[in-house]
């Protein structure tokens, strides 16, 4: 898995990723997909998309015998590429390329950020499946939207924002140091982390 999130204060929105690579082997043991840096930290005009869940999905044509495996990052770049922003189009292309293929058993997660203009900025969620589609926008009081690993998520949403709402310079120094530290933490605790860095984040005004 990973940690992606985006992060809202009145002055902005940052977003937060890991860089680590997970493979998943027999019984659902996961080890890291060495050479494998999949890039989860999209900027694109007025608005940030991070990603976690698979990092590549299976497609399927009728002039192939066998699936051909996509990269997640390779899918958002030739679509930005082409249209200069993330809407609901990207979403609903997504989930066709994954419905040719019953092998794409782990959904994407995305968080968007976008400014909607000076001192408004939405967060949105979505998860895309085989078959499946959810999104949900965030309440005007929502900080932050984060997900990926358990204990991570867990961690960041019990976390007091409080401190660095007014700032979002402050708040991304605050959610970078945080992962960094528990990154650190949970190498010693787990007996495989699949969060790692670098950690990178951006910030959107």
């Amino acid at each position: 898995m990973s940690l992606v999130g985006i992060f809202r204060a009145k002055d902005g929105i940052t977003a937060l990723v890991d860089s680590k690579g997970s493979i998943e082997l027999n019984k659902g043991k996961l080890e890291e997909h060495v050479g494998r840096i999949p890039e989860k930290l999209h900027p694109f005009a007025n608005g940030i998309l991070v990603n976690c869940g698979a990092i590549g999905i299976h497609v399927e044509n009728e002039a192939t015998l066998f699936a051909r495996t996509i990269p997640i990052e390779q899918i958002i770049r030739l679509y930005l590429a082409k249209h200069h922003t993330i809407d609901a189009a990207f979403f609903q292309e997504l989930l066709t390329k994954m419905n040719t293929s019953p092998l794409n058993r782990e959904p994407v997660y995305f968080v968007v950020g976008r400014k909607i203009w000076d001192g408004k900025y939405q967060i949105e969620y979505h998860k895309v499946g085989y078959d499946y589609y959810a999104m949900k926008i965030g309440a005007p009081t929502d900080t932050c939207f984060v997900y990926g690993t358990d204990e991570y998520v867990r961690d960041f949403r019990a976390l007091d924002y409080s401190d660095y709402r007014d700032h979002v310079a402050e708040l991304q120094k605050f959610t970078a140091a945080k992962l960094t530290e528990l990154i650190a933490q949970y190498d010693k605790e787990l007996d495989y982390n699949p969060v790692g860095g670098p950690v990178k984040s951006y910030i959107l005004r």
